[in-house]
């Protein structure tokens, strides 16, 4: 289970893909998605809370992007699953829970895992 919370800073609207380390256009989700390098996700969770999980072998400089589509995080949290890697140097997954918020996270290295820019 996710017995902590690492909860981002509000945001205000999604940032465009970053350039360079394979950032690909929005893709649009609506449940549980295993992620690559470099996708950019419109998590949709107006009909239930689901998971996008990281990948399993990151290299440093990965990034993968979350952006809530319908501003229902709130209602509806996201969970970001760190498959195997640290999320901001714990070992914990991370929901989203604020409404509107997009997060980007690369991959730093072993210890710190995946850091939130």
């Amino acid at each position: 289970g996710n017995n902590s919370v690492v909860q981002a800073n509000p945001g205000t609207s999604p940032a465009a893909p970053a350039a360079g380390n394979g950032a690909s256009a929005w893709k649009v989700i609506s449940s549980a998605y295993n992620s690559v390098a470099g996708d950019s996700l419109m998590c949709n969770t107006t009909a239930a809370p689901f998971a996008v999980t990281l990948p399993p072998t990151p290299t440093p400089n990965d990034r993968v992007q979350v952006s809530d589509y319908a501003g229902t995080f709130g209602t509806n949290m996201l969970t970001v699953a760190r498959n195997g890697s640290n999320l901001m140097g714990l070992a914990q997954d991370m929901t989203v829970k604020i409404p509107n918020q997009t997060v980007t996270l690369q991959f730093i290295d072993a210890i710190q895992g995946w850091r939130i820019l």
